[in-house]
């Protein structure tokens, strides 16, 4: 009986490490998809949209 209650703890620690972990897992994920995203919409907005006003501006103008 006292192996099976043993087992209970250990079992629930190894959950509670689990979702710790997971949890930090996810922030890191979310952390770096952010900075990712950041990145990339800077990138574009320096790729696209500034060729755009330029372009616009030329229609404009002509």
């Amino acid at each position: 009986m006292e192996s099976v209650k043993k087992k209970v703890e250990n079992f629930t620690l190894f959950r509670k490490k689990c979702v710790l972990l997971s949890r930090i897992w996810h922030m890191v994920l979310v952390k770096m998809s952010v900075k990712m995203i950041t990145k990339l919409y800077k990138l574009w907005k320096i790729h696209i949209v500034i060729p755009i006003d330029i372009n616009f501006i030329g229609i404009y103008s002509s």
